[in-house]
């Protein structure tokens, strides 16, 4: 829900006065920013906003009669993808965003938040150089999956500890070189061979989770015979990675003030 994006926004003092603001009709109703409005609700921050009084319901064109409620915000939003690609110039836009919104949903254990472009972007500043050496160590085409539930693993874990998660994602994408119980090579073989027999794909978080346990049982040098769903591994980066927190905690003001 958009209004969602601007609590976050607001919640985060992201949310500057534009030339989009409030309009209202002659008649008293809301005619544009409704999603704004509510989010100051939800929010509890005021707002500076352009607001237009008395807008015509309609317009007399001849014989045509226009209403104006149909003619506000027809154009296509961008969405965050595109204005990665478009103004930030940042390579595999719609890959980084898909991870970006992979990771809050991760932090918010398995909740969709909405994210606008500021928080996107300050999500990847607070994850830094994990996540853009996670980016730079893809090799090859990747699953035939969707990339980012696996990549979101992959920048969190390097946020633990760097040169294990490139070598498990460098690993992982290759499969070279693996042995028999090694976490590596049970979670490829699972993401490979059995994720697309999963009725629906499975959830993303829970393709997740058990990302997140493979790594961790890399990462503790221990033998994996199959993959697991639980947040076991989910506590265990969460317990070493203060981002996780802070992430959950700047994308959860959407659903109101954020509780540890």
């Amino acid at each position: 829900m958009l209004a969602d994006a601007y609590v976050v926004e607001m919640q985060n003092d992201y949310f500057i006065p534009t030339h989009q603001g409030i309009a209202i009709f002659e008649n008293g109703e809301i005619a544009d920013g409704q999603h704004r409005l509510e989010a100051i609700m939800r929010s509890g921050k005021s707002q500076w906003l352009l607001t237009s009084r008395n807008v015509p319901l309609l317009e007399k064109r001849g014989k045509k009669t226009i209403f104006v409620h149909d003619v506000i915000d027809r154009v296509t939003i961008r969405s965050i993808a595109d204005e990665f690609a478009r103004k930030y110039k940042i390579k595999n836009a719609a890959r980084v965003a898909a991870t970006i919104a992979a990771i809050i949903q991760l932090a918010n254990k398995g909740k969709g938040r909405k994210a606008s472009i500021p928080i996107a972007l300050t999500v990847m500043k607070k994850l830094g150089d994990s996540f853009g050496k996670t980016f730079e160590s893809i090799e090859g085409p990747g699953l035939r999956l969707p990339i980012a539930p696996i990549l979101a693993v992959f920048v969190i874990a390097a946020g633990v500890n760097l040169d294990k998660a490139i070598d498990f994602e460098r690993k992982y994408f290759s499969g070279i070189g693996l042995e028999v119980e090694s976490p590596i090579l049970t979670l490829r073989n699972f993401v490979w061979n059995k994720w697309n027999t999963v009725r629906g794909g499975g959830s993303r978080y829970q393709l997740m989770l058990m990302g997140l346990n493979a790594v961790m049982y890399f990462f503790e040098d221990q033998p994996m015979k199959r993959v697991k769903g639980n947040e076991a591994g989910l506590d265990y980066f969460s317990e070493k990675h203060k981002e996780l927190e802070e992430i959950y905690q700047m994308t959860h003001a959407a659903n109101g003030k954020a509780e540890k």
